[in-house]
């Protein structure tokens, strides 16, 4: 789906993926917005895995926390300190493959 070689074309991909996603919850204005501020939250140790359905909260791995948590979002960004714990690494992957993931209504390619 990617060209590996090409990092902007698949921030891109993403992007569109993403925004398509999002315009079928998030009716209204700002969807663009939502989508950007969405991606530039990821940095080396924060990954943007998915969307959790109803489209209300996004879901990151906090890599220095080996941690996935939902965190509610706009078109300025997430909102950090309604952030909910739903996977630690601590606890089986199996609880990531199976409560998580099929709570996904939008997943990173990364992870597909």
């Amino acid at each position: 789906m990617f060209d590996q070689e090409n990092p902007t074309i698949q921030r891109q991909l993403v992007f569109e993926s993403l925004f398509s996603e999002l315009s079928q919850f998030r009716r209204g204005v700002h969807i663009d917005k939502m989508a950007q501020a969405l991606l530039k939250e990821e940095t080396d140790r924060k990954h943007l895995v998915g969307i959790l359905r109803g489209g209300e909260k996004a879901v990151f791995y906090q890599e220095d926390r080996r941690e996935i948590v939902a965190i509610p979002f706009n078109k300025h960004g997430t909102q950090n300190r309604f952030a909910e714990s739903l996977w630690r690494q601590k606890t089986s992957e199996t609880v990531w493959e199976h409560k998580i993931r099929q709570r996904l209504v939008w997943l990173h390619p990364r992870y597909r």
